[in-house]
């Protein structure tokens, strides 16, 4: 099985998109937005790439932003050990009750 090239073109134009301010010209700035992450998570780009994602999306005048990362958690923080503080800041995050 495996990933088709196909799916390795689209997911490199959907990161190489996300860095361009543009994109955002039509989304409610006043959104909040909750990004999280594996602090070991190699597909993010680690603490740069998460960084500069966080930066474009200021850059695109998005203000409500939380970063949240996960210490010793990879890229599936849904489905690590530690994954019901995931799930209880995403509750969190949507008001709603925690688990």
């Amino acid at each position: 099985h495996g990933f088709k090239v196909s799916a390795f073109n689209d997911l490199f134009h959907l990161s190489w998109n996300m860095t361009e301010t543009r994109r955002y010209k039509n989304v409610n700035k006043k959104l909040p937005i909750l990004a999280i992450r594996g602090e070991d998570d190699p597909s993010t780009g680690f603490e740069k790439g998460s960084r500069a994602s966080i930066n474009t999306l200021k850059a695109a005048g998005f203000k409500n932003i939380r970063h949240i990362k996960y210490p010793d958690m990879r890229h599936e923080i849904l489905n690590e050990t530690g994954r019901r503080n995931v799930y209880k800041d995403i509750l969190n995050f949507l008001n709603l009750p925690s688990l």
